[in-house]
């Protein structure tokens, strides 16, 4: 993991670095063997309502042998005279805040169950763990916080030479004690039959006691080490990703307590502003849907972002395929680019090729996607916690490993 300094004022530089990179990613994963496999052609629909099958040709299985690391080795042999180079006038690259790894995405930590999970050393090729624990646990009543989840998970994950990304969920998991606190909320359904509520993202109640949290969170952990990324969340559908997927009374409701672009943006300036000073030398991203079929209120957070937080502000997909990215979200897909060219982007696959989940791909979809991520200049990679223990297609995630870790260098 590299975690470096950055100036906006070396943006140019970035830029040029950033091509190159690209370059060179495209000429290594063509090496890659190519060929037909047989997707699906059953179109289902994901978790998060986006495309988990796709009807575009997959890769084939990916050779380990052609995953030659992409990094800046030097040639073996004796370095000669001409080899020496005086740079006692050199300045130092540009320093940035960019990030590669692969990193588990696994299940919610909560006071039964640990992301951090137990034979998770069987995944050599893994660099750190996606931690994502309810609001509600952590602050269970207002204004008196609860560390033990999040310090239990740091420590497992350091015992394991790994590194964190942390998500607080919000909205359905944010704390019950809101309503008597005066926030306004939303009933809606999920995934057509689980009742929940949300407090309603710009109320003012909601959004006091969430900044204060985030203050107390950047006050205990900001500065540490293992802890390599923050997901940015608000109060939203699943809790943890920008888009809202509502039954059609709840859209109406969300409009009738006062929905507009702008609002729903403006609470998302509050809680970028407060994880940026909160946070002020760590990575910081967020997830970009659609919101309510627009991508006006992604476009303009991300602006935000990179605008007021700078190369610490990455871009985040959690809905990763080939065919989301080119079909589904291309404006999301466009966010991505300019984060990568900008400072960083990471995204998690859409589905599982390991277990016969609701969004189940198939594995020639998954070695795809991960191919298409190195192939946008994308290298921070979250993958289900089944398909990093899956054996049989350990040798093409061990080589897109060295990829991804070499990357950057």
């Amino acid at each position: 993991m590299l975690l470096r300094t950055y100036q906006w004022s070396e943006a140019l530089v970035r830029s040029g670095l950033m091509a190159a990179r690209l370059l060179l990613a495209t000429l290594f994963l063509t090496l890659c063997a190519c060929g037909g496999g047989g997707g699906s052609t059953d179109n289902g629909s994901g978790s998060n309502g986006e495309v988990v099958d796709t009807q575009s040709a997959p890769s084939a299985s990916i050779d380990p042998d052609d995953l030659e690391p992409t990094g800046n080795g030097n040639s073996d042999g004796d370095v000669g005279q001409d080899d020496i180079v005086d740079d006692s006038g050199r300045t130092e690259p540009p320093k940035t805040y960019e990030l590669a790894g692969i990193y588990c995405s696994c299940g919610p930590t909560n006071s039964t169950s640990s992301s951090v999970f137990n034979n998770i050393e069987e995944a050599a090729y893994l660099d750190g763990v996606l931690v994502r624990i309810p609001w509600a646990e952590m602050e269970p009543s207002p204004g008196v916080y609860d560390w033990t989840l999040l310090d239990q998970q740091l420590g497992k994950a350091k015992a394991q030479g790994l590194h964190v990304t942390f998500a607080l969920l919000n909205g359905y998991a944010a704390p019950p004690w809101l309503e008597s606190e005066g926030a306004d909320m939303l009933d809606y359904i999920f995934r057509g039959d689980i009742p929940r509520r949300l407090p309603i993202p710009w109320d003012e109640t909601y959004l006091r006691y969430l900044t204060n949290f985030i203050t107390a969170l950047g006050a205990r952990y900001s500065g540490e080490e293992a802890l390599q990324l923050v997901h940015m969340t608000n109060s939203t559908t699943n809790g943890f990703e920008m888009q809202y997927f509502f039954d059609a009374q709840a859209e109406a409701d969300f409009y009738a307590k006062g929905y507009s672009e702008s609002v729903l943006i403006n609470s998302w300036k509050r809680i970028l502003d407060a994880y940026s000073q909160a946070f002020d030398d760590t990575r910081l991203d967020l997830d970009v849907h659609p919101v309510l079929g627009s991508p006006t209120v992604a476009e303009q957070v991300v602006a935000y972002g990179q605008a007021a937080i700078g190369a610490r502000f990455g871009v985040f997909g959690a809905w990763w395929s080939r065919r989301n990215a080119e079909v589904a979200y291309p404006e999301m897909y466009s966010l991505l680019l300019s984060g990568a060219a900008s400072s960083f982007a990471g995204v998690q696959l859409v589905g599982t090729a390991s277990t016969r989940a609701y969004n189940e791909i198939t594995r020639e979809d998954l070695l795809d996607a991960i191919k298409f991520a190195l192939q946008s200049g994308i290298y921070y990679i979250e993958v289900w916690n089944q398909d990093l223990l899956n054996t049989d297609i350990s040798l093409q995630m061990g080589g897109f490993h060295t990829s991804v870790n070499n990357a950057i260098k």
